[in-house]
């Protein structure tokens, strides 16, 4: 877990540090999920938890973003995202795949953003934001999930 957690951490502080092309206010690469979806695929939900709470907070010190309102919104969406895979992954056991795993906690990870930030806003407008959001969480979902299949067969064959 401490490992998974120190490179979620990097992850996150590297997507707070690189440029994000595409002018959507608070849109993030998602990379850094990379780690709770490993988790979720080959731990419990305690250790998928704990990894998603841990690169958040050690990743959130690091680029000087702990505490603020977008700081709890991301964690929020990172704990249900987490919830979401390792259930995804519970129900439908090996069915589901990388790809539907992560794509999932990528869905309901902007879902619980957007729902917290109309909530602060007290603004409903924010949720047209949701198909831009949705689309850019399957782009990195995708990528989370490739890296993360790739990743988990070179394991188990070493």
């Amino acid at each position: 877990m401490g490992i998974l957690i120190a490179v979620g951490a990097s992850l996150y502080f590297l997507e707070s540090q690189v440029f994000f092309p595409v002018p959507v206010p608070g849109a993030r690469w998602g990379f850094s999920n990379l780690v709770v979806l490993i988790s979720a695929v080959n731990m419990g939900l305690y250790e998928t938890l704990t990894v998603s709470l841990g690169k958040s907070f050690v990743g959130g010190l690091l680029s000087g973003k702990f505490g603020n309102i977008g700081f709890v919104i991301g964690l929020s969406g990172s704990i249900c995202a987490g919830f979401v895979m390792w259930g995804m992954n519970k129900i439908f056991k090996n069915k589901a795949g990388y790809l539907g795993i992560s794509s999932s906690g990528a869905f309901f990870n902007n879902l619980t953003q957007i729902i917290l930030i109309s909530i602060v806003l007290r603004n409903k407008l924010v949720f047209y934001y949701l198909p831009y959001m949705f689309f850019l969480g399957l782009i990195s979902s995708g990528v989370n999930a490739f890296i993360s299949a790739n990743l988990d067969r070179r394991l188990k064959k070493s």
